[in-house]
């Protein structure tokens, strides 16, 4: 018995010695495998061990780092970068490296992961740099001249870096997902410091931010995943503005969006207003948002005005949609309210897929160049709908504000009279009845709101009387010492705005004629000799 177990020990002691030993191997391999100093290659002209980049990336290993003599500038290559590796110029040699892609395709395609590049220029082609699959690379103090483009790749970092493009710094790709499959929240997680710029300026590019604001010198704008962010006040924007999976933001101010405006991609409750979106394919383009404000911008010279996929019940009102190839295109789109537009000068007005659209506020709709039907009731709502979306198309352009110049109606002295009407709904058919001293006009509301009436004090003065439809309406009186200014506020409807002053002055006596052959508000000569006129022609009495 005690013999046995004397001779079983000793087996078990060697086995665990042995294991022992396999293992300490197996560390001591893996360890040397993770602190190995990477191999430094070099690539130039004789006697540099490559030639070109693409040669040492296809013979170097995994984690070698590869450097670039300026003395082989420029290299005419389109890079397949499909190992992790570090590409740099030549860290002695202060001169510029150009990576050239000779007007075609990509310069570099990165498709590996952890890939360095650092301190070169990549310029003349397509695209400067396409990440498809790849993640966690580095791109530091490059002088980039055109876009990187990315697709299904995250948490990449930019440093250092400066763009020079005619388009945006960074595009992203649905690749071979469709407009069903969508973009995803990581497609858009990258580390792009404010370090970067692109022509001079600032590239902000804002990832879980919450609350904060961003103006003055900005090239391009991204926010990604953020709430409560103000981007306001900015002269000119060279990039784009990118809103994914960011809500309750405002946008406004924005003095020029170029090249490809202003995209929303799975973002809620924003505004954005008084801004200039002009030269791009499309001025303001939404995926998958909803419960948007765009409120009196300027879309001019683009593809397309605006331009919506997936996309519900935003609004879209007081905007100027000019010299566009197309004023609004909707792919499975509803519910979206569009009214109080002006869509000038177009060559397609609308284009629609999918879900009907409506393009009014159910009394009030958009102004388009090529609508020609009649308005009878001269209420500026045209009484044929248009293209099948627009049931109450405007025959005049849309403004805030109108002017009627009343001044043919008295004798200008060098002055010139009007009345105007500040209104956020459609305004038509103002009058001035200089005999009955009363001034009318229609009125059309979709919704409820305000109308602020300014007229000329030596004209036609208080008390004034308002009614609508024929009913007296209260509003409220403000004058200096040239004008009266009459507010009101109003409910949906159509109304007849009516707004009599018994202080009017062609009511003067004596006042019978002016220049025009009607009461001008003063006594004159012309009145004097009206008055011997009509007294000759009563008697029959002809001037020797």
């Amino acid at each position: 018995m005690f013999k046995e177990k004397s001779v079983r020990y000793p087996k078990i002691i060697a086995a665990s010695l042995i294991s022992i030993l396999l293992l300490t191997i197996v560390l001591t391999i893996h360890l040397l495998s993770v602190t190995a100093t990477p191999d430094i290659h070099s690539v130039g002209p004789w006697p540099f061990e490559f030639r070109t980049i693409q040669e040492a990336i296809n013979n170097v290993n995994e984690g070698d780092i590869i450097e670039v003599s300026p003395l082989g500038s420029p290299y005419v290559e389109h890079l397949v970068v499909n190992k992790s590796v570090t590409i740099r110029r030549h860290s002695y040699d202060p001169d510029e490296c150009i990576v050239n892609g000779n007007g075609t395709g990509t310069v570099m395609n990165v498709t590996a992961n952890n890939v360095n590049i650092c301190k070169f220029t990549i310029q003349n082609a397509s695209y400067a740099v396409r990440l498809v699959d790849s993640s966690n690379n580095v791109f530091e103090s490059n002088k980039i001249k055109g876009t990187v483009l990315m697709e299904h790749s995250s948490n990449n970092n930019f440093t250092s870096n400066t763009f020079l493009t005619g388009s945006e710094p960074f595009q992203f790709s649905l690749g071979d997902r469709t407009f069903e499959d969508d973009y995803v929240l990581e497609d858009f997680v990258q580390n792009i410091s404010e370090s970067n710029t692109v022509n001079g300026k600032t590239i902000y590019y804002w990832v879980n931010g919450h609350g904060g604001e961003i103006s003055g010198n900005a090239g391009y704008v991204a926010l990604i995943n953020c709430t409560n962010i103000n981007v306001r006040d900015i002269d000119y924007v060279s990039g784009r503005v990118m809103l994914a999976y960011t809500n309750q933001s405002i946008m406004e101010n924005l003095g020029s969006v170029d090249c490809r405006g202003i995209l929303l991609l799975h973002s809620h409750n924003n505004t954005i207003r008084r801004t200039t979106l002009q030269y791009g394919g499309r001025c303001l383009e939404m995926h998958n948002s909803t419960w948007n404000v765009v409120a009196n911008c300027l879309a001019s010279y683009g593809g397309a005005g605006i331009f919506m996929v997936y996309s519900h019940d935003n609004v879209f009102m007081r905007n100027n949609i000019t010299s566009c190839l197309g004023g609004i295109t909707l792919y499975w789109s509803a519910g979206n309210v569009v009214f109080h537009n002006n869509f000038m000068y177009y060559s397609n007005p609308l284009e629609l897929w999918g879900l009907a659209a409506y393009c009014d506020n159910g009394r009030e709709g958009n102004h388009w160049t090529s609508y020609a039907g009649p308005d009878n009731d001269h209420d500026d709502i045209g009484d044929v709908q248009y293209l099948g979306v627009d049931e109450h198309p405007l025959k005049e352009p849309w403004s805030l504000t109108k002017w009627t110049d009343i001044t043919w109606q008295f004798e200008p002295e060098g002055m010139r009279y009007f009345v105007s009407t500040e209104c956020n709904n459609t305004v038509a058919y103002v009058k001035y009845h200089v005999k009955d001293g009363f001034i009318a006009f229609n009125l059309t509301a979709g919704s409820a709101g305000y109308c602020n009436v300014s007229i000329p004090r030596d004209k036609l003065d208080d008390p004034f009387r308002l009614e609508m439809n024929g009913t007296t309406t209260p509003f409220i009186l403000t004058r200096n010492s040239n004008y009266s200014f009459i507010y009101f506020e109003y409910g949906a409807n159509k109304y007849n705005v009516k707004i009599t002053a018994d202080g009017w002055k062609a009511g003067i006596c004596g006042d019978i004629t002016g220049q025009y052959g009607i009461p001008d508000g003063k006594v004159d000569m012309r009145d004097i000799a009206k008055a011997c006129a009509n007294f000759l022609k009563t008697w029959d009495i002809t001037l020797p």
